[in-house]
This record gives structure tokens, sequence and C-alpha cells, in this order.
């Protein structure tokens, strides 16, 4: 029986694994399409910044070395983002080691002792008020007619 629990919670455990693996790599993908959109608006800027000077002086100006600079460190971090993915989908599932079974020491049990009067320092329920016969649904308390909640247990009287 023990066995079967373990292969279930093995389960569970593999489970949840999968689970993350699977959550860690969209939160990559997820990051590689912002990276990705990123360098488009900077390919944009590249282009509107070619065509203008293209338009104002027929030549190509500086500033297009930055903005290359930039698309080739968006690159960069694409690259790390994809390796880190990679790394998460190699990731395999690995069941842990059963550990030893706890095996309690024996007990032998004893019948607690029948008693043949009342233990000491029992006293008998109080008996019912004169002239009710109303008592708790729940625990049995006598209760008084305009008793709303038993004072033994909580439980509304009706």
């Amino acid at each position: 029986m023990s066995s079967f629990f373990d292969r279930v919670k093995s389960g569970a455990g593999k489970v949840a694994f999968e689970a993350d693996k699977v959550a860690d790599g969209k939160k990559v993908e997820l990051d590689i399409g912002g990276l990705k959109k990123q360098i488009e608006g900077v390919y944009t800027r590249l282009g509107e910044m070619s065509y203008r000077r293209y338009v104002a002086t027929g030549q190509e100006a500086p500033e297009f070395a930055e903005v290359c600079q930039q698309v080739i460190a968006i690159e960069q971090k694409i690259a790390a983002k994809q390796e880190e993915l990679k790394q998460i989908n190699a990731r395999v599932w690995q069941a842990p080691q059963p550990q030893q079974q706890y095996t309690a020491p024996p007990t032998t049990y004893a019948p607690p002792p029948s008693y043949s009067a009342p233990p000491q320092g029992y006293t008998p329920p109080p008996p019912p008020p004169q002239g009710s016969g109303k008592f708790c649904p729940s625990c049995g308390t006598p209760v008084n007619d305009t008793t709303k909640f038993c004072s033994n247990c909580g439980a509304k009287v009706q």
C-alpha cells in the first residue's frame, strides 16, 4: 500500500515539475517576443533615419552606428534567452529517492479499567428547571422556556 502512495506522490511531483517547466518556458518565450518587438522598433527607427538622411543629403548618417549597436545588443539578449529556453526544455524529471519506511515500535493495548462508581470529582448535570420540559436539540441540556441559545453547546434553541 505504501508503494502505491509513493507512486502517486512521485507522479504528482512529476506533474508539478512539468507544469513549472512549461511555465518557465512560456515566460522565456514571452521575453523573446518582447525583445523581438523591441528590435523591430529599432529597425523602424533605423529605416526612418536612413530615409530622412538620404532625402535630405543623399548620404548615410553616422547615427547608424549607434542604432546598429542597439540592434546587436538586442540580438545578443535574444540569443541568451533562446539558450535559456533550450536549458529549460532539456530539464528531465528525476523522481526522489524512496525514503526508508518508518516503523513504529510495537505497543501493547491495555483496555481502560471499568468503573463501578463514577470517577472522583464527577458532578452530575443539574436537574431540569421546574415546570420546563424544554431541552437543547443538539446536546440535550435542559433549558428555560425563554432561552434562545444553549448555555452548554451554543446551539440555537427553538
